[in-house]
């Protein structure tokens, strides 16, 4: 990889097609916002039409605008596999639909998640002239609820409907069922799901699609939980983070809300301090990702093959320096005097975590995982205790909403049991359950 082969995170902001906008897919919030990081680092070789869609992204960059910092790079992994398991629905709003995966590959391997997406979303992210949205970065990345991303996105792809020019204010309005499965609440590539909307052809009725998932898969199935634990929550973040807001009403068809009614206008976030401050550290990592110059390639040309040290390796190491070259340079020659390294690339990346710290020794393995090492005892005992706790937890019948609050905050469960210890998920779901600050 040479330095002008990819695009770096110099675009602020990234357009989707209205229709891909609108999409119905199950996804969590960090993969939502990676995708969108992504979208701003498509390699520019993708102008070429017959050229795959490649990004790839650095922990590094990734842990100042998303996630919990001390737990990304074990999350990455996680989430790299999931990725490529999801299929979102695509409409054109003439009655037909493209069911596809959004990314084919993803690999996370020496420190970088490289994402590979589908070919056939070419045309709903390039070259668009029309029918798209324009989604700012600093906005996307500082969401902390899954369904306020999603609703951001398609109320904000309505916005030019505004008639009144003045206000800019826009009327809205989506069947319930729908509503749930282009927010994520519910997932339309469901066995049974995509069997019955097959037989539907063109004329979709989404409470019949929605009454084929199984009753497991229905979160927040009353409105006044929908209501409680989704809309209210998304306007509240709408209102602290995002250029615009919502007010709604539920619509009535018999006993039950089968509509939604949404008034969409312009807002000055609360937060706009915090999201100028996201701006800039995008810009910044725009300054310290540009590799064209005379020092970068001569350091570059330096230490290549260097202890088997490869190009990637050694982009690695400058972006976990925040691009501090003189920082990768005394951690090589620190290395070279170390005498016996175990896992030599896992050396200099504690070296540059530490500042130039002489760490002694690290762990075998994969290198982002590489940490000194240290001598904890645990009681097997209580680790034993902690299992069983978490093993009765997912048999409570209110284990199904708390892995809602989950997805909201980004995460599966299949993540949370890979992240966390088991103490640490007993203690999550307990704090939860008790309505008190969550500890992630």
């Amino acid at each position: 990889m040479t330095g002008n082969e990819y695009t770096p995170l110099e675009a602020m902001s990234y357009r989707k097609s209205n229709e891909l906008v609108s999409a119905k897919y199950k996804s969590t919030l960090l993969e939502n916002q990676l995708l969108a990081i992504a979208l701003t680092r498509i390699e520019s070789k993708a102008n070429d039409s017959n050229a795959p869609l490649y990004a790839r992204l650095y922990p590094n960059e990734l842990k100042q605008l998303v996630g919990d910092p001390t737990h990304i790079y074990s999350r990455l992994n996680v989430v790299a596999k999931a990725m490529t398991g999801h299929t979102i629905v695509l409409e054109d709003h003439k009655g037909n639909f493209k069911a596809m995966s959004i990314v084919t590959n993803a690999d996370y391997e020496d420190g970088v998640l490289t994402i590979r997406l589908n070919n056939d979303l070419r045309n709903h992210i390039l070259g668009l002239e029309k029918r798209y949205t324009t989604l700012e970065l600093s906005i996307m990345t500082g969401f902390r609820r899954d369904s306020s991303f999603r609703l951001y996105e398609i109320l904000k792809s309505n916005i030019y409907k505004a008639k009144n020019k003045k206000d800019r204010k826009v009327e809205l309005e989506y069947n319930l069922s729908e509503l749930r499965f282009m927010i994520g609440l519910c997932n339309a590539d469901d066995v049974q799901v995509r069997a019955e909307r097959n037989r539907m052809g063109n004329d979709i009725d989404w409470d019949v699609l929605y009454e084929k998932l199984d009753k497991k898969d229905k979160i927040y199935e009353r409105w006044s939980e929908l209501e409680r634990n989704v809309l209210r929550p998304a306007k509240e973040e709408l209102d602290q983070k995002g250029d615009i807001t919502f007010s709604y009403y539920g619509i009535r068809q018999g006993r039950k809300i089968k509509r939604v009614h949404f008034t969409v206008c312009p807002n000055e976030p609360k937060e706009s301090k915090t999201i100028r401050a996201r701006k800039e550290v995008l810009e910044q990592q725009q300054m310290r990702s540009s590799f064209s110059g005379e020092e970068e390639k001569a350091f570059l040309h330096k230490y290549t093959g260097h202890n088997n040290l490869t190009e990637s390796d050694l982009l690695h190491l400058c972006s976990l320096s925040d691009g501090k070259i003189d920082l990768v340079e005394s951690a090589i020659d620190a290395a070279d005097h170390a005498g016996h390294i175990t896992n030599y690339m896992g050396w200099l990346i504690s070296y540059i975590k530490s500042g130039g710290y002489h760490q002694t020794e690290v762990l075998n393995g994969s290198h982002e995982e590489s940490v000194m090492v240290s001598h904890i005892q645990q009681s097997s005992r209580k680790d034993d205790v902690a299992e069983k706790v978490w093993e009765r937890i997912k048999e409570k019948d209110d284990f199904p909403l708390f892995q809602a609050f989950l997805s909201d905050n980004g995460l599966t469960v299949d993540e949370l049991e890979t992240v966390y210890s088991c103490n640490r998920r007993n203690k999550i779901y307990f704090s939860w359950k008790q309505k008190k600050e969550v500890p992630f």
